[in-house]
């Protein structure tokens, strides 16, 4: 099968939502497809994957978020379409912000298309941020956004719309967990197959398993969660923090805390771990550290939002957005008693292994071929 994927960023270092396409990319291409990219920012470089680079306008000649996307996409459109006709995939795979330009071009070419959600955005103004899209989303989108956003909220408005409306007239739509499929059904009305990210867990699951005694925080952000690492090393100050990413501030200067900056090997990061952190608290739709972590047997600490539980699997320990930072330490402590750490290693590494069948590349071919109607 010859498939083509269009997002706007290919090869620049970015979340996982970048890296699940890169994975995805190269297996498809391992597995003897035909795989094209059409970004706007390439480089990636992978065995088997021809790109095909469609600039499009300066990011400052577009100020914002919103119009940038609305902009954005009449491009795409227009430039994704002329590459259909010359290309002739079989199937078209589209995330990211220009996924909606995407779903046009490829129904006017009369190619089928499959979207993934790996995020939240454009669907909601603010990325659910610091938001449960349950509990605290009345769709009253305006009130959320800070002033200067309001000011430019009818482009939001429009992106959104484009948005669900490219959802919808998707040949079909996957998404990353079991929360993401729930949401979209609840939310917006829109049936999808639940594909958990395609992972290196084997790269994990293969080296020995972690015998670490220090507690790792992944990307150290806001939302993420910095600041609750921040009161938990000062409180337990016995304790040694590693942290993967660029720290900064007050947590930068605490004695007990190791900054690791952009670590590009995660598995010897995994490895001097004990625990993995992730107490932030914007839900986010799936979470591969903590997905990695396990294959090391390193379980996670962790606050129970979105699809956080997917990815932590049993071994994990996870907390309200609510609990005090008392309720962090006694999970934290509750972890040193050996037998009560072997036990969540254990059922750590064997959440990993399971997550191999559910995210396997045979299970979005099946996908594929039955929402195509192609023979097995």
């Amino acid at each position: 099968m010859k498939l083509l994927l269009a997002l706007d960023n290919f090869g620049r270092p970015s979340g996982g939502a970048l890296k699940s396409a890169q994975a995805l990319a190269a297996a498809l291409a391992a597995a003897g497809h035909e795989v094209v990219v059409a970004t706007r920012e390439g480089g990636a470089r992978l065995g088997g994957v021809r790109e095909v680079v469609l600039p499009l306008p300066s990011k400052k000649l577009l100020p914002g978020r919103d119009l940038r996307a609305l902009a954005w996409n009449r491009f795409w459109r227009r430039r994704l379409a002329r590459t259909l006709r010359a290309e002739a995939p079989g199937l078209v795979l589209a995330q990211g912000m220009l996924f909606p330009g995407t779903v046009r071009a490829a129904r006017e070419e009369g190619r089928p298309c499959a979207v993934f959600v790996h995020a939240y955005a454009p669907l909601c103004p603010v990325s659910f941020r610091r938001r449960d899209p349950y509990r605290d989303c009345d769709d009253r989108c305006p009130r959320c956004l800070p002033l200067r956003r309001r000011l430019t909220w009818p482009a939001a408005r429009a992106a959104a719309r484009g948005a669900l409306e490219a959802l919808r007239g998707a040949t079909f739509v996957v998404a990353n967990s079991r929360y993401v499929q729930g949401l979209l059904a609840e939310k917006w009305g829109v049936a999808s197959e639940v594909l958990y990210p395609i992972l290196d867990l084997p790269r994990f699951l293969d080296a020995p398993a972690s015998e670490g005694r220090d507690l790792l925080f992944v990307k150290p952000q806001g939302i993420k969660g910095a600041a609750r690492v921040e009161a938990l090393a000062r409180a337990l100050g016995d304790r040694r923090f590693l942290v993967a990413g660029n720290v900064s501030g007050r947590l930068a200067r605490l004695a007990n805390v190791e900054s690791l900056g952009w670590v590009e090997d995660m598995p010897a990061a995994y490895a001097r771990a004990q625990l993995l952190l992730g107490p932030g608290e914007w839900p986010e739709p799936f979470g591969r550290v903590f997905a990695e972590a396990a294959a090391l047997g390193v379980p996670s600490v962790a606050t129970d939002v979105g699809g956080v539980r997917e990815a932590a699997g049993p071994g994990a320990r996870l907390l309200p957005p609510e609990a005090p930072v008392g309720a962090w330490i006694e999970a934290i402590r509750a972890l040193d008693d050996a037998a009560e750490l072997e036990r969540a290693r254990g059922e750590a590494r064997a959440h990993a292994r399971s997550l191999l069948g559910e995210a396997s590349l045979d299970r979005f071919l099946a996908i594929a071929r039955a929402r195509l109607e192609l023979p097995p």
